[in-house]
């Protein structure tokens, strides 16, 4: 007897699987705030904030030295070894 599987899970064992060409693979080194981090590779600033659960509307984001405005998060993608800082700002009195 098979076990009826939903297209939701066949759908994330596709990704899963590492010889499937759309599969997700963790192989990007980079250091986020002083921490050496394992990224997706391919990610823009903008893909990493969502990644790491930051909101962007208050942030500043410095790879490499260089900062990077705020218009250019969408289209920045990063690159291995990249050295990020992420600064969220916060009001207060």
């Amino acid at each position: 007897m098979r076990q009826k599987v939903s297209p939701i899970a066949r759908d994330l064992t596709r990704r899963l699987d590492p010889t499937s060409p759309r599969a997700y693979h963790r192989r990007m080194r980079a250091t986020v705030n002083g921490e050496p981090m394992d990224l997706p590779d391919g990610l823009t600033v903008a893909a990493l904030l969502r990644h790491l659960g930051v909101k962007g509307d208050r942030v500043a984001v410095e790879r490499n030295g260089e900062v990077v405005k705020k218009a250019r998060h969408p289209e920045q993608t990063l690159a291995p070894d990249d050295v990020l800082e992420i600064v969220t700002f916060v009001g207060g009195g």
